[in-house]
Order: C-alpha cells, then structure tokens, then sequence
C-alpha cells in the first residue's frame, strides 16, 4: 500500500511539482541576469 502511494506521488506530484516548477523559473530568472550582467 505505501508503495503504490510513493508511485502515485512520482507520477503525479500536485502540489510538490508546482512549487518546484516556480523555483525552478526564479533560479532561471536569477542566472539569465547574471549572465546579461556579465555579458554587458
């Protein structure tokens, strides 16, 4: 039963995806400004 709960949560993960998913684009944001500012 606790394996099919920790497969479940891998294939699809609600809450834990989308708040990784905006962490995820705020690191993007933060590098592509540091390479604009190391470029410039």
């Amino acid at each position: 039963m606790s394996d099919k709960k920790t497969s479940d949560k891998e294939e699809f993960p609600d809450e834990s995806s989308e708040k990784s998913d905006e962490s995820v684009e705020f690191l993007d944001d933060e590098f592509e400004e540091e390479v604009d500012s190391e470029k410039s």
